[in-house]
């Protein structure tokens, strides 16, 4: 019975081990350039390239990159109309502001962020 002990406490420690070994990362030397690296950042957090949106900051061409977002704007009247009849209840769910559809641009060349 100890042997038996024994050899699953081996096999325990030595698959702990080798799951240890295998999970470093091994570089082949395939890495991005700087610049690359950092337009893969702005494309995942700002969307896609617009080619002919102009900077209106800088003036450079096809470096501005544009994503739909939906934004607060003021107060919605039918929210606020609810809310008075049921007793603010309805502000509970809802909130009073209403929200709007837009465009949010960013300037990869001067990192310059602006709405429309």
């Amino acid at each position: 019975m100890k042997s038996i002990a024994a050899i699953i406490v081996l096999l325990l420690i030595a698959a702990w081990i080798t799951s240890k070994s295998g999970s470093h990362k091994i570089d082949h030397g395939h890495q991005e350039r700087e610049g690359e690296r950092e337009f893969i950042k702005a494309l995942r957090r700002h969307g896609p390239v617009s080619p002919n949106i102009i900077c209106p900051h800088c003036h450079e061409k096809g470096k501005v990159h544009t994503r739909m977002i939906s934004q607060k704007k003021g107060v919605s009247g039918g929210k606020a109309t609810a809310a008075l009849l049921t007793g603010g209840m309805s502000m509970l769910a809802t909130g009073l502001s209403r929200k709007e559809k837009a465009t949010k641009a960013y300037c990869l060349n001067c990192q310059s962020t602006w709405h429309f």
